[in-house]
C-alpha cells in the first residue's frame, strides 16, 4: 500500500515538474528567471525584455505572479535581458549565453527611474536671437538614456 503511494505521489511530482519547466525543442535553449523590487520580494506581471546582441530577436514577456519568467525555444547565443513596472527599470543583464538544451537562470531587480532637467543652449538660426529649452524627464539607466523635448518657441 505505501508502495502504492509512493509510486503515485513520485509520478504526480515528475509530471508536475516536466510540465513547469519543459525542455525547449533539440538544438534551443531557455532564458528564465525572476524579476524582485528591492525590498526582495517578487513582482508579478513585469514587462521582461529579451534581445540577441546582434540587436535581432526582440520578444517580451510578463512575469507570472511569483515574478518568474521564460524565453524558450531560444537559439544559440548572447543575448541582453531587462525588466520594466511603474517608473521602475532593471539594468541590462548582458552577456547571457544560451545552450542548446539548457535553461540559462536570470535575476533582475526593479529600481526607480532617475529623472533629471537639463538646459541646452542652441545657437541662433538665421538672425535669431539665442534660444534656450529645457529638456524634462530624461530617464537615465545605465549607458542608455531616453529624453522628451519640451515644445517652446524661440
Amino acid at each position: 500500500m505505501r508502495l502504492k503511494w509512493f509510486l503515485t505521489a513520485w509520478l504526480c511530482a515528475t509530471l508536475a515538474i516536466g510540465s513547469v519547466a519543459a525542455p525547449s525543442p533539440a538544438g534551443l535553449g531557455t532564458v528564465g528567471g525572476q524579476v524582485f523590487d528591492l525590498k526582495g520580494k517578487p513582482v508579478p506581471r513585469a514587462h521582461v525584455t529579451l534581445q540577441a546582441s546582434d540587436g535581432d530577436q526582440l520578444q517580451t514577456t510578463e512575469t507570472n505572479a511569483q515574478g518568474h519568467f521564460w524565453f524558450p525555444s531560444l537559439p544559440e547565443g548572447q543575448y541582453s535581458v531587462r525588466a520594466s513596472d511603474q517608473g521602475r527599470v532593471s539594468e541590462w543583464r548582458q552577456n547571457v549565453w544560451v545552450s542548446p538544451g539548457h535553461q540559462t537562470d536570470v535575476t533582475l531587480h526593479l529600481r526607480h527611474r532617475q529623472k533629471s532637467n537639463v538646459s541646452i543652449t542652441f545657437p541662433p538660426l538665421h538672425g535669431q536671437t539665442t534660444c534656450m529649452r529645457t529638456l524634462k524627464n530624461i530617464s537615465f539607466v545605465q549607458k542608455s538614456s531616453t529624453m522628451t523635448i519640451e515644445k517652446t518657441r524661440c
